[in-house]
């Protein structure tokens, strides 16, 4: 029952803010016990950081394509928050505060031709197992990525002699 109330409140905020032809709010399977709260705002246009995307409830937050251009600083309110994927965007920078999601997993970060640096703040996520920053401005690893023991994964477009990059 109580199930049934978030995914009608869910709806009903996703409506408010414009999303009824593709309502974004997905939940995993109930029979096997995962609440896995997804939301996809992909492809939406949007240009600010979406107010339902804060909810602490949410583990998975994808706004891939959109035009957002920094990572606000409320996104600490994602205490549940694993995976964040913001490909295709126009980010500059990432927030230092993204260190404060504790159990972020996965970061998306791929495509944001404007970013260049990753903040050092992010070697504090303990969980942090995969950082995709391919076809961004980052072109090696960050030195303090070496110190990051769980990380199994960074993905970054590596620049050799002789490429030109449009």
């Amino acid at each position: 029952m109580k199930l049934f109330f978030t995914v009608i409140l869910s709806l009903a905020t996703l409506v408010a803010f414009g999303q009824e032809k593709r309502p974004g709010v997905f939940y995993g399977d109930a029979q096997y016990g995962t609440n896995q709260y997804i939301l996809d705002l992909s492809w939406e246009g949007l240009h600010s950081f979406p107010v339902q995307a804060l909810s602490p409830s949410i583990r998975v937050l994808i706004l891939d394509h959109n035009n957002l251009t920094e990572i606000p600083n409320n996104i600490t309110a994602m205490k549940n928050l694993r995976t964040l994927s913001l490909r295709d965007n126009d980010l500059r920078s990432v927030n230092k505060v993204l260190e404060l999601c504790e159990n972020l997993e996965e970061l998306y970060l791929n495509d944001n031709p404007n970013l260049t640096e990753l903040p050092y703040t992010l070697s504090n996520c303990k969980k942090l197992k995969l950082i995709d920053v391919s076809n961004t401005g980052i072109h090696q690893p960050p030195a303090w990525l070496r110190g990051m023991k769980q990380l199994y994964y960074f993905k970054y477009t590596k620049i050799v002699s002789g490429d030109k990059k449009k």
